[in-house]
């Protein structure tokens, strides 16, 4: 059984009763409220995360990074916020509170949460650099396609939190059939964690091009009658990021990857020489970094 085109509320109702979407952190609450007011300021946005350690040491680490260049090093959490912009500072508060909130060395079914978590930084990374070699057809800040990057798989995640037992069962079968994680979970429960990832990004009020990013990375081609083009690349962004993650990271996976994330790449135009540049970052880059 593959996902379908179905919208929120839809799924809601099928994921009532067994799976739990975790309330969205009081931080990311405030940064929302801010983007979402015309009189919103970086000033303002500042004073939130200046309270929240976990998101204050991303930012000031990402603003003093190589990518922004800056002369000085800057210290004070407003003005790194200022520089940085509150598009980009929400994608960091996601980046952070996901973590602090899934970031437990555990199992997801069958899956070591270190090795998810792993592949989920690598599959950040690819996705950030996809996005801006692909920028015409994805139209999607890199900071934006990392955070999608680093959440594709929380699904996996909040379903083995839920489902305990019979998520696990869901895989190990699903391995012996040499089925795909999401075609496993499609079987066993009718719906995946791609599905689930996008009803938290929903809840949490990401965007609704972010939303689709994670809905449809194990079924991209689902996304192409859509009114915009450009949406319809953004299930192949993920697919294509997944499979160079999984390529990156030679650690064994019990489940075969659920697309063919090469095709992809290519509706992409990811040249191999893009593609090696792309490797060689994934494969070097650790959560632990």
């Amino acid at each position: 059984m593959e996902p379908t085109l179905i919208d929120m509320e839809t799924l809601e109702g099928l994921l009532e009763g067994l799976v739990t979407i975790p309330t969205v952190p009081s931080t990311l609450v405030e940064i929302n409220e801010i983007l979402n007011d015309p009189e919103g300021s970086a000033q303002e946005a500042g004073q939130v995360v200046s309270k929240d350690p976990a998101v204050a040491v991303k930012v000031l680490r990402l603003v003093n990074s190589a990518y922004y260049a800056l002369k000085n090093p800057v210290s004070d959490v407003s003005f790194a916020v200022s520089i940085l912009g509150l598009k980009v500072l929400k994608n960091l508060v996601v980046q952070a509170t996901v973590l602090e909130s899934f970031g437990s060395k555990g199992k997801a079914g069958n899956i070591s949460e270190e090795y998810l978590w792993e592949h989920s930084f690598k599959a950040a990374v690819a996705a950030a650099m996809i996005a801006k070699h692909a920028k015409d057809k994805v139209q999607m800040i890199p900071e934006e396609a990392y955070t999608c990057g680093l959440i594709h798989d929380v699904g996996k995640i909040i379903m083995a939190e839920n489902l305990g037992a019979k998520y696990t069962k869901a895989l190990f079968v699903g391995g012996r059939k040499k089925l795909s994680s999401s075609q496993a979970e499609m079987e066993a429960f009718h719906f995946d964690h791609a599905a689930v990832g996008a009803l938290l990004a929903d809840k949490w009020d990401l965007s609704p091009r972010m939303v689709k990013a994670l809905r449809f990375h194990h079924l991209p081609w689902a996304l192409e009658e859509e009114k915009d083009p450009s949406d319809g690349y953004l299930g192949h962004l993920i697919s294509a990021a997944d499979g160079l993650a999984r390529e990156g990271h030679q650690a064994n996976h019990p489940m075969p990857p659920s697309q063919d994330w090469e095709k992809s790449l290519e509706i992409l135009e990811i040249d191999d020489e893009t593609r090696a540049a792309i490797l060689e970052e994934v494969e070097k880059t650790s959560r632990d970094l």
